[in-house]
């Protein structure tokens, strides 16, 4: 089983032909409410991929939960560890995307700030913790200590960016983080790395397998099965939000009860990630198990 602890949001998604710049007001047909927050897209992700994923996470006790949580109905996530809280507002994102698929993304927290505590019957022994940025960096702290007595397998997606030491990144099994992340990493920890290899060996030294996703260029792996490169798929870009998630998400289900090896693991995450930006949205995008497994055998 996969727990996914994290961020559950109402994302509001405009397209426009270009961003605003300071003072400027750009129209747009139409905003659109959709499922967000990257817990919940990793999630959604996750369960569309074949996992069997339970949620922890925090809504408010207001109309702004709905979407998310019929969203978790649908792809058929367990919510039993999602907290509706009175007096809280559901997190809201507001998520610009421009004509090259391009996002800008600015969020309130609101609930996320509140997550409940993982505990460790959250945790099935020797599943899997998928765990981002987006809740209370101590709270992503405790939960890691829980998973490691538990038994279980942690996956942390440092995103957004955040502060997080040498100690902590040693009980982490697999870190995944984009090229930016992966730079502010290695400054935050005064480590000596220049290019995308180097930093992801730098980093894997002090103990986790490190992932960097590379975009549209694909991803490189680094640690104990050695240095493994692979390609995202080549797709027509509508809109790159979410897509990380969604790598985060089918490299969990890939790696569920060991189903697959790393290396073909993360093909799958790619190709799901590849996917995700071929429609609107975040998990409005996301392929199913199927989906991805045609893409991969179409080459």
């Amino acid at each position: 089983m996969i727990t996914v602890y994290g961020s559950i949001n109402l994302d509001v998604v405009s397209k426009m032909t270009h961003f605003p710049a300071a003072g400027e007001t750009v129209l747009t047909p139409e905003a659109l409410p959709s499922p967000g927050g990257k817990g919940a897209n990793q999630a959604v992700a996750a369960a569309r991929a074949g996992g069997a994923v339970y949620m922890v996470g925090a809504v408010g006790a207001d109309g702004l939960s709905v979407i998310p949580l019929e969203a978790f109905r649908e792809a058929g996530v367990d919510m039993r560890g999602v907290a509706v809280l009175p007096g809280e507002t559901t997190a809201i994102a507001s998520v610009m995307v421009d004509a090259a698929g391009e996002n800008r993304i600015v969020v309130a927290s609101n609930a996320n700030g509140r997550a409940p505590a993982l505990t460790a019957d959250h945790l099935a022994p020797s599943g899997i913790l998928l765990m981002q940025m987006e809740i209370p960096y101590r709270s992503n702290w405790d939960a890691l200590a829980v998973s490691k007595k538990r038994g279980a397998k942690v996956i942390l997606n440092l995103a957004p960016f955040g502060p997080v030491d040498k100690e902590l990144l040693s009980q982490v099994d697999i870190l995944v983080v984009n090229e930016g992340e992966a730079a502010a990493l290695i400054r935050h920890l005064g480590m000596d790395a220049e290019s995308t290899e180097e930093k992801a060996w730098a980093l894997s030294a002090l103990g986790p397998t490190v992932v960097i996703t590379l975009g549209g260029a694909g991803y490189l792996c680094a640690g104990k099965a050695g240095l493994i490169v692979g390609k995202a798929l080549n797709v027509e870009v509508i809109d790159t939000t979410g897509a990380g998630d969604a790598f985060c998400g089918c490299l969990a289900a890939a790696l569920d009860g060991e189903s697959m090896p790393l290396h073909e693991a993360l093909r799958f995450a790619a190709a799901g990630a590849s996917l995700a930006c071929t429609k609107l949205g975040a998990q409005t995008a996301y392929a199913s198990k199927d989906e991805i497994a045609a893409r991969i055998s179409a080459g």
